[in-house]
Order: structure tokens, then C-alpha cells, then sequence
């Protein structure tokens, strides 16, 4: 997914980067303001192939009590686990990083 195509001018909301690298990353952890010069540098860095799927079935449904589970700490998911509803895929170099844009869009 190309970043610039999430800020064309017809979005609505956010963008939320999911950076992963196998080395630590010269930023303070947390929530942080990034300057537009490092974003590109990342970008260009990090930036692979993303494939978004989407489940038909679990849209607007809660969490199931696996995932709360989960989520808290006592438990894994196994395979046998319901999917989750997004799964995203990056292909990246092997060592490289990943950034990974997710739009979070506002419903008028």
C-alpha cells in the first residue's frame, strides 16, 4: 500500500504506522512527532508490498473470549482459534523493516 495514496485528499481520519525493525530505532519510545524528512526516510527504508484481508463474517462483531484471553495474557491463540478479522501481510527483505500504514477512518 502506498502511504501517499492513504493522504490523498478525499481521506478522512488517520494513519497509524506500524514500524517493525530488527534493530533498535533512533526515535524515543512512545508517542512520538515525527518530522516529515525521518517519516520519508522510514518510508522509503521500510516500505514493502501490504496485503490487507479482510474476514466477511466477523465485520462489527465482538472480540471472542479466545482473543480476550489472549489479549490479557492467559492464554495464546492456537490454530484451532477463530481468524482474526484483518490480517496484513508485508513482504520485506529478510533483516529489513516493515512499515505498515493503517488507515483509520472517521464515519461521517
Amino acid at each position: 500500500m502506498n502511504v501517499q495514496a492513504i493522504r490523498g485528499g478525499n481521506h478522512v481520519g488517520e494513519v497509524l504506522f506500524i514500524l517493525i525493525s530488527p534493530k533498535p530505532l533512533p526515535a524515543p519510545v512512545g508517542r512520538l512527532a515525527l518530522d516529515m524528512a525521518t517519516e520519508a526516510q522510514w518510508e522509503r527504508q521500510c516500505s514493502g508490498q501490504t496485503e490487507r484481508r479482510e474476514s466477511r463474517v466477523g465485520a462489527g462483531r465482538q472480540r471472542t473470549k479466545e482473543e480476550q484471553e489472549a489479549d490479557e495474557g492467559a492464554r495464546k491463540l492456537v490454530q484451532s482459534d477463530p481468524l482474526p478479522q484483518t490480517i496484513y501481510r508485508v513482504r520485506v527483505k529478510q533483516g529489513g523493516c516493515a512499515l505498515v500504514p493503517i488507515p483509520l477512518r472517521i464515519a461521517p
